[in-house]
């Protein structure tokens, strides 16, 4: 995965938050209680050996991520999708597959909070209009 890539797609979090208008934190903050529900659900599959259920898993991830815009954690999501989809073929999970998670777990707390930064911020200057 390429090193510069943007922690957050503002675009997604801007038009988000214009479409639902007041009711735009909830949904933030509901796709941030599955992603972190998804996170440990990949966790217990990675540590079972079950690659076919940890793809299935980062698939739901990577749309939860993305939804919100969570950019960094969305590929990261869809890389450890492909590629445990893959390890599931060879019956076993591999190296890289717990290489990407064990970098989606270290970045997920700092992108979350760097996501209710923005909305903070950004929500604030709408009301300053």
């Amino acid at each position: 995965m390429p090193q510069n890539i943007p922690v957050l797609n503002e675009e997604i979090i801007d038009d988000l938050m214009a479409i639902l208008g007041d009711g735009y934190l909830a949904i933030f903050e509901d796709q941030i209680e599955q992603a972190t529900s998804y996170i440990k659900d990949i966790a217990a599959a990675i540590q079972g050996g079950e690659a076919l259920k940890a793809s299935k898993r980062a698939h739901a991830l990577k749309s939860s991520t993305g939804q919100v815009g969570l950019q960094s954690i969305h590929l990261l999501a869809k890389d450890l999708e492909y590629t445990c989809s893959a390890d599931a073929e060879k019956g076993e999970i591999s190296l890289h597959a717990k290489e990407v998670f064990a970098k989606l777990v270290a970045d997920y707390d700092a992108s979350v909070k760097c996501l209710y930064s923005y909305i903070a911020n950004t929500a604030g200057d709408r009301q300053a209009v």
